[in-house]
């Protein structure tokens, strides 16, 4: 299912990852840490936080390393597995 990119769809999906790595569903005293996946590929891990800006994906651990993806949308937040999901957005001329 392809869902169009737009800074209403970006925004809420940063508030579903941020209210559901809050409230785990695993039941667990920790913080849920995230795998981030870009087009199928691991490209990211231990991620504690994600922010979009434009058509940027931020993400960062609890260290505090960040890595910035350009042109990507979030496309799936699953908490059972401690996967973010991300795809390529091809510019539009």
């Amino acid at each position: 299912m392809e869902v169009e990119l737009n800074k209403t769809n970006l925004i809420q999906a940063t508030k579903a990852f941020i209210i559901e790595t809050r409230f785990c569903n695993c039941q667990c005293d920790e913080l849920c840490e995230f795998v981030v996946v870009l087009d199928g590929r691991e490209v990211f891990k231990d991620a504690v936080h994600v922010s979009t800006v434009e058509s940027n994906v931020i993400v960062r651990d609890v260290l505090g390393e960040t890595k910035k993806f350009a042109n990507c949308r979030i496309i799936e937040v699953d908490v059972s597995s401690t996967q973010l999901l991300l795809s390529s957005v091809q510019s539009e001329l």
